[in-house]
């Protein structure tokens, strides 16, 4: 069996985001282990949107302003 057709862990997708680092390796290692997940895409986006709605930094002020489908999302 391989990784991605496991059962998806939405408490452990959303740790591996949360300690995401803004270097060049953390963001290769949460991307990587996304496409090894990619069956689970839609679990991903919706874990990865839940926790950025968390953030406070002024990034996200500004994602949620030009964010094309913001209307959708709920943001």
């Amino acid at each position: 069996m391989s990784t991605s057709s496991k059962v998806f862990d939405e408490a452990a997708a959303e740790k591996r985001f949360l300690n995401a680092k803004n270097t060049q390796e953390s963001i290769q290692s949460v991307s990587n282990w996304a496409m090894q997940h990619k069956s689970h895409h839609e679990k991903i986006v919706a874990v990865w949107f839940s926790v950025l709605k968390k953030c406070k930094y002024g990034l996200v002020m500004d994602l949620k302003s030009y964010f094309p489908v913001r209307s959708l999302l709920k943001l």
